[in-house]
């Protein structure tokens, strides 16, 4: 393999000036740059982009980490990260959050994105301290060197648990996430503040189960819910619509109907409710956006322009088949 000695021994010139005609370095004029790049041509002489971006401290490397690739969520959120850097000089890399530490800490990318809620805070306050940028989809971390861009769940819950309120509904249960997880300790929160404002009664021993954001786990729980409960309640409130598919299919086995016996609701209007029977109520959030808005945040950081955290707002109702009226409860007929 030819080296920079090879070229310089060719050219005449010394190995510190074929370095920095073939790295474009200013000091150098353009005929000799032309001179040496057709030199390293004829040699065969290939630049080390390793070496030559350990040079200058940066990769041009974006490095989302999330938990897995398998769920209907990430893979649109990447879709729109995507979008945006295929125009830009970035590469991206989407490895699982294990590798998120080692890879920032050998600075093997420029910025690391973060969607994955078992990279604990310490590794990602060590991230940053080291002088790596970290870009928080998940969570909200403060320190010098971390941004958030995070979905606005209060938001999500304000608007399906006031629909469930206006329609009449008094008796709820809970089907939360993981209890680690970010989005879903925001959407239950939020959840029994509204109720509670509200002077609805909810018994967090009795009415809250908990899941793991999968179908299987909403299969699961909701048998939990069964046996537990005597279907003493009038909606189920999922924390994501995976966990209320589930839900769907195990009251479907023990012969109750939806929304005839109870209602349920979803979060987050993944592409399999559109295709689901019934149409589940849910909350919508446009992750493809998201993730376009994710990549221009991640672009401005690293270019150092002015950075505002925010939270993402592009959110609606969608009120499908899972709900209804509830029992004795009237439209007004003036309305």
């Amino acid at each position: 393999m030819a080296t920079l000695k090879d070229i310089a021994e060719k050219s005449g010139f010394s190995v510190s000036t074929v370095s920095y005609a073939l790295n474009d370095h200013s000091s150098i004029p353009d005929e000799t740059k032309k001179k040496i790049w057709e030199i390293a041509r004829e040699v065969n002489y290939y630049p080390n982009a390793s070496a030559r971006n350990l040079k200058n401290n940066k990769t041009n490397v974006i490095g989302v980490f999330i938990t897995g690739f398998e769920g209907p969520v990430y893979p649109q959120v990447l879709d729109g990260i995507n979008i945006i850097l295929s125009n830009t000089p970035y590469t991206l890399i989407v490895q699982n959050g294990k590798e998120a530490k080692k890879m920032a800490m050998q600075r093997q990318v420029d910025i690391a994105i973060t969607f994955d809620d078992t990279i604990s805070d310490d590794d990602l306050f060590a991230i940053a301290s080291s002088g790596i940028p970290v870009l928080t989809l998940e969570r909200i971390l403060h320190h010098k060197n971390m941004y958030h861009k995070v979905i606005n769940n209060e938001l999500g819950m304000i608007l399906i648990t006031n629909h469930l309120i206006e329609q009449g509904y008094r008796k709820f249960i809970f089907l939360r996430g993981p209890v680690l997880s970010h989005d879903s300790g925001i959407r239950y929160k939020t959840f029994l503040n509204i109720l509670k404002s509200k002077n609805i009664p909810f018994n967090e021993a009795r009415d809250k189960f908990s899941g793991e954001f999968t179908i299987q786990s909403g299969y699961d729980s909701f048998k939990q819910i069964y046996e537990q409960t005597n279907m003493d309640f009038e909606v189920l409130v999922c924390g994501n619509d995976e966990m209320a598919i589930g839900a769907i299919q195990a009251a479907n086995d023990f012969g109750l109907s939806i929304p005839e016996d109870f209602s349920i609701t979803g979060f987050d209007n993944i592409l399999l409710t559109q295709y689901f029977s019934p149409r589940i109520t849910t909350v919508a959030i446009d992750r493809v956006n998201w993730g376009k808005e994710v990549a221009k945040m991640a672009i401005n950081i690293l270019q150092n322009k002015t950075i505002i955290n925010n939270s993402y707002e592009e959110i609606s109702l969608i009120i499908g088949a899972t709900t209804k009226l509830a029992k004795g409860v009237q439209y007004d007929s003036r309305e």
